[in-house]
């Protein structure tokens, strides 16, 4: 129950942001010593950090304003990787969530062999880590990545990026990085993202559509999401609108994405014979 009540905690705090002792209390339904001892605790083992009162939390009533808990920066780092087609985005994140480096670069990914592309997502990761955080903890990688994705197995049934089906990527990097690693549908990691940042987004359906490489959908119902066997509930792009229309990444024809993804846009901008005189005034 104690680690229950502590996941519970820590969930809260990232959903919500830093909050005063009474207000945790009051999200979770807890009394104020029991807030207070899985506080104190976490504080102890460097997880959260007393904040203070400047932009103390205004929902904890008359009086003396209360002291803002909240994640401790300091406590380690987290490096966010995204794939998509030949490319990658890497994110270097403090415990609290705060951005510290950015970084592209282009990655010949579909070519590559299942052990030649976690070998290079791994140097990739291990490149940007001695470039931004060369001292720093780094405690996990969180790696976003286009098509089914089954998020409890850690592996990508399907992407658009690599030819390879069924990949255990997150275990694979665990074992070529050291560091615990977990994967996720990118449409979906970024609706996740929208719904911490927006909480009025977390009652009934936010739906977040990404459209670039591909075209992704991340669906949230009342605040869970909507995945579908495997990672597949929510590939909207990969939904067939003509059986006889343009050629997709997937192979099939027609699909949402081989109308609307940048691909897409750039045959259809090639096919373009004629161009009109542009208006005089």
């Amino acid at each position: 129950r104690r680690d229950e009540a502590r996941a519970r905690l820590l969930e809260a705090l990232r959903r919500n942001g830093s909050q005063s002792r009474a207000t945790i209390g009051r999200l979770l339904g807890m009394s104020p010593s029991s807030i207070s001892v899985l506080t104190g605790k976490l504080i102890e083992e460097g997880l959260l950090e007393d904040i203070g009162t400047d932009g103390a939390d205004p929902q904890t009533g008359p009086g003396r304003p209360g002291a803002l808990i909240g994640f401790n920066p300091g406590r380690g780092l987290i490096i966010g990787l995204w794939v998509g087609l030949d490319r990658i985005a890497l994110h270097l994140a403090d415990f609290a969530g705060g951005t510290l480096a950015l970084a592209e670069q282009a990655v010949s990914i579909s070519r590559l062999s299942p052990a030649a592309l976690v070998d290079t997502l791994a140097e990739c990761i291990e490149a940007f880590r001695r470039n931004h955080a060369p001292t720093g903890p780094v405690l996990a990688i969180a790696i976003a990545f286009q098509g089914f994705v089954d998020r409890e197995q850690g592996i990508v049934a399907w992407s658009p990026v690599t030819p390879h089906a069924d990949l255990p990527l997150a275990r694979a990097l665990e074992q070529a990085t050291g560091l615990m690693v977990v994967i996720d549908n990118d449409a979906s990691a970024m609706a996740h993202a929208i719904l911490l940042a927006e909480k009025e987004l977390r009652m009934g359906v936010t739906a977040c559509v990404m459209i670039g490489d591909g075209v992704g959908l991340g669906v949230f119902i009342d605040g869970e999401h909507l995945r579908g066997r495997r990672g597949g509930g929510i590939e909207f792009g990969h939904i067939p609108l003509d059986p006889d229309g343009p050629q997709c990444r997937c192979g099939s024809r027609g699909c949402v994405e081989s109308y609307l993804a940048d691909y897409a846009l750039l045959r259809d901008a090639m096919s373009i014979t004629a161009v009109a005189e542009p208006i005089r005034q």
